[in-house]
């Protein structure tokens, strides 16, 4: 094959810019993945945060559940009857309902659900905590008061 006598070769001519094209391409889409990759890693910490939020909220409010409980107002409560009415608290972001089921005579079940909100009021996760309790005595004086089980009390519900 005869070549002309400039050196140029004929057939490929351009070729440098399609390599070009294409390097810059394939450079695009890694930086694009990169940059996909980078998003998804911060939603997922996004969303762990919030799932501790609601996590925290309902276990703060179960212990809060623990202080104020009269133990009359259990004792009226109907075997595996229906739940006393919930009662809701509301943080910042945070909605948390609370209600308290009696299983057998002294034996109690708290139940809290709490949900991290955004600020149209969709929420963002749920957590779900039970807290078994039962009514004690106190052997100094004839009140009754609430007590977490000694063994497992916690439960995470789903």
């Amino acid at each position: 094959m005869r070549y002309p006598e400039d050196g140029a070769i004929p057939d490929e001519r351009g070729m440098a810019l399609a390599v070009a094209v294409f390097a810059l391409a394939v450079m695009s889409g890694l930086v694009g993945g990169t940059f996909v990759a980078g998003l998804i890693e911060q939603q997922s910490g996004r969303n762990t945060l919030y799932v501790m939020q609601a996590a925290e909220a309902a276990e703060a409010v179960l212990q809060e559940a623990l202080l104020p409980v009269p133990a009359s107002t259990l004792s009226t409560l109907p075997i595996g009857g229906a739940a006393q009415s919930p009662v809701a608290v509301a943080f910042p972001g945070l909605t948390v309902e609370r209600e308290v089921v009696r299983l057998t005579g002294s034996l109690f079940l708290i139940r809290t659900r709490a949900s991290r909100v955004d600020a149209a009021g969709t929420p963002l996760a749920t957590r779900t905590l039970g807290l078994l309790v039962k009514l004690t005595t106190d052997s100094a004086s004839t009140t009754e008061g609430v007590m977490p089980l000694t063994q497992r009390p916690w439960v995470q519900l789903y």
